[in-house]
C-alpha cells in the first residue's frame, strides 16, 4: 500500500523558496545591499507560494499516480470517466489511511489530505470486484486486484460487491498495484470530489485504468 497518497502543496512553496535563494545569491555578486537580499529572502518565497496556492498547483510523490506537477481546477458539470481529480476519502477510510500512514493530515472535512486517482467507473456503470480484479461494465480495470495485506502486512478488507452505480457516485482507481482506492473504500458521493487535475510536469504519462 503506498505512503503518503496525498499531494503536496507545501513542496510548491519550497520549490519557490530555492529558486528565490538562488536569486537572491546572484543579486549578492551583483552588489545589491543586504537590505534589499533579505528582504527579497522573506518576501519573494512567501508571495510566490501564496500565488501558486491560489492557482491550485501541487506535487504528487506516490507512485500510484505519476510523480510530478499538478494543477487543480474546479470541475464543470457532471464527472466524466478517466477524468483525474483530487478527493476526500470516506471518513472511515481516512482514519484508516491516517492511523496506517497512508494518507497525511489535511483540508479534507474529516481533516484529512485528498487523495489523486482517476474516475474509472460513472452512475449506471455495472461494478464487479471479485479476487481478481475489479470488472467495470465489462471492462477489466488495470492492475485492480484487491490486496488482503499491505507493505507492512496489516489485513486490508477489498470491497467484493457486485453493484450498479448509483446517480451521485464515482468509483475512483489507479494504474498501480498498491493504489489505495475505491477497491478498498467503495463508490463514494461525487460532493467529495475537490476538483480537477491537471498535469503539467510528470515523470510519465497518465494511463487510464480501463482503455488506451
Amino acid at each position: 500500500m503506498n505512503i503518503d497518497e496525498h499531494l503536496y502543496p507545501w513542496l510548491v512553496a519550497a520549490m519557490f523558496a530555492a529558486l528565490c535563494t538562488l536569486l537572491v545569491a546572484l543579486s549578492a555578486r551583483q552588489g545589491v545591499s543586504r537590505l534589499r537580499r533579505a528582504s527579497t529572502a522573506i518576501a519573494m518565497p512567501l508571495l510566490l507560494a501564496a500565488l501558486a496556492m491560489a492557482v491550485g498547483l501541487r506535487v504528487n510523490l506516490s507512485d500510484s499516480m505519476p510523480i510530478g506537477l499538478y494543477r487543480m481546477i474546479s470541475a464543470r458539470g457532471d464527472p466524466h470517466r478517466n477524468e483525474l481529480v483530487i478527493a476526500c476519502v470516506p471518513d472511515r477510510d481516512a482514519l484508516l489511511g491516517r492511523n496506517r500512514g497512508y494518507i497525511g493530515r489535511g483540508p479534507c472535512a474529516n481533516g484529512s489530505a485528498p487523495v489523486l486517482k482517476m474516475i474509472a467507473g460513472i452512475a449506471g456503470d455495472d461494478v464487479h470486484e471479485s479476487p481478481s480484479g475489479v470488472t467495470m461494465s465489462g471492462c477489466r480495470l488495470r492492475d485492480s486486484r484487491p490486496l488482503l495485506r499491505d507493505e507492512a502486512g496489516r489485513a486490508l478488507r477489498p470491497w467484493h460487491t457486485n453493484l450498479r452505480l448509483p446517480r451521485g457516485t464515482v468509483w475512483l482507481a489507479a494504474v498501480a498495484a498498491r493504489s489505495w482506492d475505491s477497491r478498498y473504500w467503495g463508490p463514494i458521493p461525487t460532493s467529495r470530489l475537490l476538483g480537477v487535475a491537471q498535469p503539467l510536469i510528470t515523470g510519465s504519462r497518465v494511463r487510464a485504468p480501463c482503455g488506451s
